[in-house]
């Protein structure tokens, strides 16, 4: 009877020990646990901001891609615009001498538009109408 108290005595303690490193393990489990969560989290984070700068680089590409097709504002190619009739109406010239403008004492600038041109021409007509009568008059 002996030998079998003592073995209930170890078993007991056997037992005892093994509940210690069930409670070790159960912690451990519960801390594993947590991490795992706090870095789905992160990882979750980590998805939704790479989505947010996937999103703005499409739209920065998309940006690029219309500025750079845009053309010049003094590109009026392909708009009927054409550049010798607007300046022989106007009476503006490249080269070295004076425009009409000029010798009547207006000036003109390269990027008068067309929607300008009926007033630039009455002026012009009254100006050279003014300066007609002085010389006659000389």
């Amino acid at each position: 009877m002996q030998k079998t108290q003592e073995e209930i005595e170890e078993a007991g303690q056997i037992i005892d020990e093994q509940k210690i490193q069930l409670e070790e393990k159960e912690e451990e489990f519960n801390k594993l646990k947590t991490e795992v969560a706090s870095l789905t989290k992160t990882f979750e984070g980590y998805i939704t901001q790479k989505k947010v700068n996937e999103k703005l680089l499409k739209r920065t590409e998309v940006r690029d891609e219309i500025l750079n097709s845009q053309r010049s504002p003094n590109d009026k190619s392909g708009l009927g615009y054409n550049s010798e009739v607007d300046r022989s109406i106007i009476g503006y010239t490249n080269g070295p001498g004076k425009s009409e403008f000029d010798k009547c004492g207006l000036s003109c600038n390269n990027e008068v538009g067309s929607s300008s041109l009926k007033g630039i021409s009455e002026v012009r007509t009254q100006s050279h109408a003014q300066n007609s009568v002085k010389e006659e008059s000389s």
